[in-house]
């Protein structure tokens, strides 16, 4: 299997797992997830949407709620080059319908803008870890 086939293989496990959550969880996704990222740096951490934003630290046992209202069609996590940008923090990338591209540095504030706005179906980092495409 490939490197391509593998990391898709992987994402629709991951997506499948979640779907498998009980239904009975007192916190964490409820409906249909729309999007779903892994930390290319961490896999115990994903973050997800079904509405609302969510992140696992623990590959989906437990969830935070992070932002309501945020339909996410596309999710990435851009890690910076710490060699060329030192002290560059890790960005969460969100593509919505409603707010455009959305972002957050700390998972607590969501920033909609940076000319991305309206309804955006995907966004991807590019390896340089400071390029975002949408």
């Amino acid at each position: 299997m490939d490197k391509r086939t593998s990391s898709t293989v992987v994402g629709l496990l991951a997506t499948a797992m979640l779907y498998a959550a009980p239904a009975v969880a007192q916190d964490g996704p409820k409906f249909f997830l729309n999007a779903t990222a892994v930390d290319p740096d961490d896999s115990a951490v994903v973050y997800t949407s079904d509405g609302s934003m969510w992140k696992s630290s623990d590959s989906g046992t437990g969830w935070a709620h992070l932002a309501n209202r945020i339909v996410a069609w596309s999710i990435v996590i851009s890690s910076p080059n710490i060699e060329t940008n030192p002290g560059a923090e890790k960005i969460v990338y969100a593509a919505t319908q409603e707010y455009g591209v959305v972002r957050s540095t700390d998972d607590e504030t969501w920033t909609a803008g940076n000319g991305l706005s309206g309804r955006v179906a995907a966004v991807a980092a590019h390896p340089d870890g400071e390029t975002v495409f949408a």
